[in-house]
């Protein structure tokens, strides 16, 4: 690679990373939803951020018994860190107390509010997304019928 290729490539890097920062979804995702809506091509970098954002939120799009694999997981390590705080006199933070957390409502909160508006924006953009989409919202109504009965 060229010096001004290299440096392209490591910048490319550093921008898909930080586009998992959670606070950013939101803009970015309007900004992307803008230029699909209007029939408009994103750029590259935009399009790589919006797919990093994807992988990175990408459970609820897998079968079943992987997503569950995955909530385990993930909740197994919140519980841990709201174990801490309250050992350490802190406040627990959301979706991080053993005694009151919802497993399911977490679930139908991080796909409703997350998952599914950029993953749908993705389909607009992408329409053989659809097994994925299909896979996301069963998903996303298993876990809105559990916390309804809960």
């Amino acid at each position: 690679m060229t010096k001004q290729e290299k440096a392209e490539f490591i910048e490319a890097i550093r921008t898909t990373v930080l586009a998992t920062d959670a606070g950013t979804t939101v803009t970015k995702l309007g900004e992307f939803e803008r230029l699909v809506q209007q029939r408009q091509t994103p750029s590259r970098e935009m399009l790589m951020c919006m797919l990093i954002k994807a992988a990175d939120v990408s459970n609820p799009t897998r079968p079943p018994l992987v997503y569950q694999q995955w909530i385990d997981g993930v909740m197994e390590e919140f519980l841990e860190q709201g174990d801490a705080e309250k050992q350490l006199g802190l406040p627990v933070s959301t979706n991080c107390d053993r005694d009151t957390v919802n497993v399911a409502r977490t679930q139908t909160g991080f796909v409703s509010f997350l998952v599914s508006p950029l993953f749908h924006t993705l389909h607009s953009y992408a329409p053989a997304l659809k097994p994925v989409i299909d896979q996301l919202d069963a998903n996303h109504s298993h876990y809105a019928s559990q916390a309804e009965k809960a």
